[in-house]
């Protein structure tokens, strides 16, 4: 900015440089109050900004846009199914629901997390159950009501 001649000077006690630091260093930093802007942050970050632009506001390609995006997005979702399995408060039941629910709502991050059946089973220490047989075949013994 200062090497920029076409420039009018916009002050005549202050250089330009210094009037937009002054003038827009509450806009940037965006505080509700006065009371909580730091005027030496400001003096330090807006001038920062203002050398470094360039390189704050690169361009990228709506394809590449996307492409972060999906990624990012990808990334947040295994995150988070990696928080519901480390999550050691939350019931197994309640996990198992979870977990189905998010295996049918994002099929490729959960095959990506468990690639094969063992893997989903060592999560869950699954082990078959037995279940109770639903009829007694012993005959119960009577005893008479008279002795």
């Amino acid at each position: 900015m200062t090497q920029n001649v076409d420039i009018p000077k916009l002050h005549d006690a202050m250089g330009t440089r210094s009037l937009m630091i002054h003038t827009f260093s509450r806009c940037v930093l965006c505080c509700a109050e006065e009371v909580d802007l730091e005027e030496v942050l400001a003096a330090r970050l807006v001038p920062f900004l203002m050398d470094h632009y360039q390189e704050i506001l690169q361009w990228i390609s709506a394809q590449e846009f996307d492409e972060q995006k999906v990624s990012t997005s990808q990334a947040a979702i295994a995150e988070l199914l990696e928080n519901i399995i480390k999550n050691r408060w939350l019931p197994l039941k309640e996990k198992r629901k979870i977990i189905k629910n998010f295996q049918k709502e994002f099929p490729l991050i959960y095959q990506t997390r468990f690639p094969t059946i063992e893997s989903e089973a060592a999560l869950f220490g699954d082990k078959p159950t037995i279940k109770q047989p639903m009829l007694i075949l012993r005959k119960p013994k009577f005893h008479s009501l008279r002795y």
